[in-house]
């Protein structure tokens, strides 16, 4: 069984930006032979040599998948799992994007067994992932909600019916939330991700969860190459 990590924030928080290997921030991120990407939006990664890194399709024994349906996901987990013993990590970026475009594709469709469709196809893709080899690392990214009454952030879905029906983010073993902080002193934006259940500056609830011990601080920067060594760590 796989170790799930779900990385979760707002639009240039940070989120994607966190696989990269960026000499210049000190960011070891992933290593791309060992990485396959599966590329929802197909949106150009924000970092650099990200196309050279993440060129070649997974189908033609390469790194990058550009499929949004749940199930094409799903069988593109099941050529990695069973055909590609050098993928050690996998990622889909961006998870909410799945539900979004099926969403979008059943807009006209009347009742509400679509929405019993969508969140079972998310479903299938988180589990698909789960149940991959023990050597892989499958993680999510995707974004974030919030919720004005609960003051509590969450991840972003398709609406209240699909967050009733399963919670998405309970299948997770690892939920990391990004945080941005500007340092008045450096003049600079500093970015983070939470490690475990915290409140922000306004006394908002933000959700994260690591296991106990996984991470010392609650706040780490948003490299998750690191974040992965500190997970092999923990489970070796």
């Amino acid at each position: 069984m796989a170790v799930t990590y779900l990385i979760v924030g707002e639009s240039g928080s940070g989120k994607s930006t966190s696989l990269g290997q960026i000499k210049e921030f000190g960011h070891k991120g992933v290593n791309p032979e060992e990485t396959a990407i599966i590329n929802v939006m197909d949106k150009p990664l924000p970092f650099k040599g990200s196309r050279t890194s993440y060129g070649k399709r997974i189908s033609e024994g390469g790194n990058y998948a550009s499929v949004s349906g749940g199930k094409d996901i799903v069988s593109a987990l099941a050529h990695i799992n069973y055909e590609r013993p050098d993928i050690k990590n996998v990622v889909i970026d961006d998870f909410q994007y799945i539900m979004a475009e099926e969403f979008m594709a059943k807009a006209l469709k009347k009742g509400y067994d679509k929405f019993n469709e969508i969140g079972k196809h998310a479903y299938d893709v988180i589990t698909s992932g789960k149940n991959m080899r023990e050597d892989i690392n499958f993680i999510c990214i995707a974004h974030s909600d919030y919720d004005d009454k609960a003051g509590t952030y969450k991840l972003k879905t398709i609406g209240k019916m699909l967050d009733d029906k399963v919670n998405l983010a309970g299948l997770f073993t690892v939920v990391l939330y990004t945080m941005v902080e500007f340092d008045s002193k450096d003049k600079d934006s500093k970015y983070y991700f939470v490690t475990n259940k915290y409140a922000d500056n306004a006394g908002n609830e933000i959700p994260a969860k690591s296991p106990i011990g996984m991470f010392k601080d609650k706040l780490i920067s948003n490299d998750l190459g690191k974040v992965i060594d500190k997970a092999n760590e923990y489970y070796d």
